[in-house]
């Protein structure tokens, strides 16, 4: 995105604290506000966050000699943060915790297992392209977080048909 190194690794441990600071909210919120509205509208907020950031991963590039685009930057580090606050609500804890809740006890330990190893698969899925790109490939990098954001507004839909909570 055009940041220092060390601009970088603070904005990394930053993003890494606020993660888990967020996910503490969803303790507090999840049996007021329900499983499947959290999850409908943190996957709607990740899914716009997402696709804000993929459309100004053009603009933010910097020029050969330049600083780059420093609005971009910053509205890119905020929707990064954005991202992870929502997922951190709204999804951390249902690949593990929803299963169990609405499988009958006696298929638990398969619906976990299956449950998590989705989980592996499609995080693999979603994330493996980054390390294919270089970042001169801008387009490439513009394909992968429209991606996400596609895998996000998608996985919205779970909830609505599949979960009984």
């Amino acid at each position: 995105m055009g940041l220092s190194d060390l601009m970088s690794r603070v904005i990394s441990g930053v993003n890494g604290t606020c993660y888990f600071l967020t996910s503490l909210i969803a303790i507090t919120i999840i049996e007021r506000v329900g499983r499947r509205p959290l999850m409908l509208w943190t996957a709607a907020a990740q899914c716009a966050t997402m696709a804000v950031l993929a459309g100004l991963y053009n603009i933010e590039q910097p020029p050969p000699n330049g600083p780059g685009n420093k609005a971009a930057q910053v509205v890119s580090v905020l929707c990064l943060f954005l991202f992870n606050t929502w997922f951190s609500i709204g999804w951390l804890g249902m690949t593990w915790l929803y299963p169990a809740e609405v499988t009958p006890l006696r298929i638990r330990a398969p619906a976990n297992a299956l449950s998590t190893a989705s989980n592996w698969i499609f995080n693999f899925m979603v994330c493996f392209p980054c390390f294919l790109i270089h970042p001169s490939c801008s387009v490439l990098m513009f394909r992968s977080s429209w991606q996400q954001a596609q895998c996000s507004r998608i996985s919205g839909g779970v909830p609505t048909l599949f979960s009984p909570l």
